[in-house]
Parts: C-alpha cells; structure tokens; sequence
C-alpha cells in the first residue's frame, strides 16, 4: 500500500513538472518571438534587371523627341505630335499583412513615350508594358483613351498586309492591332496599322455616340 502510495506521489510530481517545463518553454520561445527583429528591408521594388528587352524595344523607331505629322480625314487638318522623351516606370502589387515600406508580389515595368500636339486635345503614346510572369511585354499604342495591343514577336511574317498604301505611300510590313473593345451591333473596332520602320502609320476611330467617324494618317515621321 505504501509502495503505490509513493509511486503515485512520484508519478504526480513528474506530472507536474512536465507541465511546468512545458509552460516554461512556451513562454521562453514567445518572449523569444517578440525579441527577434526583422532583417531591414531592402527591396525597393525596382528589378535589378529590366524586363523588357532591348530587341523589343528597337520595334519602336521613334527616338526621344520624335516629331509625327497626321492628317484628320475629317477636319484635313495636319497636328504634329512632339515625343515627350521616353520615360521608363516600376510599379507593383502588395501582399497584405507584411511590412508596407516593402515590396512583394509582382513586378510591373511600363516603358513609354507620349507625344503631344498643340492642336489636337489628346495625347498619342506608344510603348512597351510587362505584366508579372508574361513571357514578353506587350506593345501598346493609346490615343483618345483607346488602347491598341501586338506582341513584340508577332511583328514578323506573316504580316496583316505585306504592302499597304496609304496617300499614295506604300508601307511595307504592317501589323493590324485592335482595341479590346468591340461593338455589338456593327461587329467593328477602333484599328491602329503599325509597322517597324515608321511605327503608327494609321489610327481608325469608328462614330461612338457624339463623336465622329475618323482616321489619323502619317504623313511625315522624323527622329531629332
């Protein structure tokens, strides 16, 4: 009787202090939680390593400062387009819950040019945008809020048009790029004609509600 007694006493006290090492422990590794600081952050955000690649870039001929001359088919006006220089930027998506000086998740590269005209009211601009894992940028012409997308590799054969006349000017290697947006009851999109050697050689903009039909056309393009 004694001897199951002691046993039981023994059992309890290494009960006891199993539950006490383990309390312990648990404390001791929170305290240490809390003490450890985290390593200082040293990702600005910026890609150590461009995305977009300089043979994609040489499928854009302007150079910064680039003049582009159109004509409006409707107004017969001729607005020139100065380039405002070429203008490469980062941005990015971020995690939530993590430190929000740092920058996590995934890249975003835009590398464009945006040219104006004192009278034409909005802004004609072309460029090159990364979009996290693609495997290339897509190139991206923008006039009147209208966007117009290629890949940089589908400007190669087979072209849309292997020549292409336009004023009595014969463009060779023209690409066709469309707008996202198309209409349902004509079934017809905004178009943009763009080759290498010239870049935007045409822009069609269908009547949407108030504004009418019309179509800028290159006259004269020149690097500075």
């Amino acid at each position: 009787m004694i001897q199951k007694l002691l046993r039981k006493d023994i059992s309890m006290l290494i009960t006891s202090r199993g539950l006490f090492h383990i309390k312990f422990l648990l404390l001791l590794l929170i305290v240490l939680v809390g003490c450890v600081k985290e390593k200082p952050c040293t990702n600005d955000g910026k890609p150590s390593i461009s995305n977009i690649k300089e043979e994609d870039r040489l499928k854009i001929p302007y150079q910064s400062f680039a003049e582009l001359t159109f004509i409006d088919s409707i107004t017969l006006d001729t607005p020139v387009f100065y380039g405002q220089g070429w203008k490469q930027n980062y941005w990015h998506y971020f995690n939530q819950g993590r430190d929000p000086h740092c920058y996590y998740g995934t890249n975003f590269e835009l590398y464009r040019q945006s040219s104006v005209s004192p009278t034409y009211p909005n802004a004609v601009s072309v460029g090159l945008e990364f979009e996290g894992e693609s495997l290339s940028p897509d190139l991206i012409v923008s006039l009147n809020h209208l966007n117009y997308y290629t890949y940089p590799s589908a400007l190669r054969k087979p072209y849309n048009f292997d020549s292409l006349e336009i004023r009595d000017k014969l463009y060779k290697d023209v690409r066709l790029m469309e707008n996202d947006f198309q209409f349902t009851t004509t079934k017809r999109k905004h178009l943009c004609y763009y080759n290498i050697a010239e870049g935007i050689i045409k822009i069609q903009l269908i009547k949407v509600e108030n504004s009418p039909e019309t179509t800028l056309e290159l006259i004269n393009f020149k690097n500075p």
